[in-house]
């Protein structure tokens, strides 16, 4: 699949402000049912168990079983709690029809290692998204140099004991959780600000001047099921920021942004676990993760560095909010 042609045809819609934190929707045509249900709503309807490998349990993998006749999509990310620790997925699976499947995964709660449930369940959360662009990092370089979906436990680890520092949290066992939890005041408040908009099938976050990441989905029925969580992830990285000011900082051309950083990288594909293709992207500036099936791209994600995003750094162009919605095939 072409990455880059299938950018230039999405088209950015006005965004929403809030507390320093910018959304920049990405409009869709596409409405109708993706044709696979989340791993909450799979869960829910008792079509999916997951569990710990095996009695003893490994950390770096749970076991997911599909007993339903619905794909289920399983997010890059995405939390699961109970078994014997949480734990966040590797990378995006789209899990066929009455299959099972180990799934690669990371610990979010080191100071835990005993069994609270038989199984685990869907918390609500994604990795933050400060930490989500480093594991996926680690996850790419684990495929392309070993063949596996590894990520860096001890630098998630380290991410999380660095954010609850900085954001005054204390856990227990270190769960990741905690710092949802003790801000979610503050997360519904940016949830309630920054709603989904009809048509929306993913977004572009920026914190400040700062481009930070993008998620975006085959069609928009699942980016409502997933935008909450997806936003907390980045409003809780603009919360640790402080950034107080609602006005738009971003500078430059977010669509010509778009296009010459995705166009910059370096793209590898690899048979999904699961269904489908996982394309890895990278550049000095931009990387990222797509999963595509059946001529769909099911999920892109991907995360700007950090002294790299500001497109003002290298050039000059400056636009404020745009006054209507720009297809990047007209730049």
């Amino acid at each position: 699949m072409d990455l880059n042609l299938r950018i230039k045809n999405i088209s950015i819609g006005e965004p929403s402000f809030f507390r320093g934190l910018s959304m920049f929707p990405i409009q869709s045509e596409s409405v109708d049912p993706p044709g696979y249900l989340t791993l909450a709503e799979a869960l829910s309807a008792g079509a999916v168990s997951v569990l710990e490998k095996s009695t003893g349990g490994v950390v770096s993998e749970v076991k997911i079983a599909n007993h339903g006749a619905e794909k289920v999509l399983i997010l890059e990310g995405e939390e699961i709690m109970g078994a014997k620790q949480n734990r966040t997925v590797n990378l995006t699976i789209l899990l066929k029809e009455m299959s099972e499947r180990a799934v690669p995964v990371t610990c979010v709660e080191a100071g835990r290692w005993a069994y609270q449930t038989q199984e685990f369940h869907v918390s609500g959360e994604c990795h933050f998204a400060k930490a989500r662009r480093k594991k996926q990092m680690s996850v790419t370089y684990s495929m392309r140099s070993h063949g596996e979906r590894a990520a860096d436990q001890s630098e998630v680890w380290n991410d999380i004991q660095e954010k609850m520092f900085s954001m005054k949290v204390s856990s227990p066992t270190s769960a990741m959780r905690e710092v949802f939890e003790t801000h979610a005041d503050d997360l519904q408040a940016f949830v309630e600000a920054m709603p989904a908009v009809e048509g929306q099938a993913g977004a572009v976050f920026a914190i400040g001047p700062r481009l930070v990441g993008l998620d975006l989905f085959d069609s928009a029925p699942t980016w409502r099921k997933m935008h909450a969580r997806l936003l907390r992830s980045y409003a809780i990285d603009a919360i640790e920021e402080e950034q107080k000011d609602g006005r738009p900082t971003f500078t430059g051309s977010l669509s010509e942004v778009l296009l010459r950083d995705l166009s910059a990288c370096e793209q590898t594909s690899h048979d999904a676990l699961g269904l489908g293709s996982d394309i890895r992207f990278t550049s000095p500036r931009l990387h990222g993760a797509a999963l595509a099936w059946d001529e769909r791209l099911i999920h892109l994600s991907a995360f700007w560095e950090e002294e790299r995003s500001n497109p003002g750094y290298e050039e000059n162009s400056r636009i404020s909010r745009p006054s209507r919605r720009r297809n990047l095939r007209r730049g």
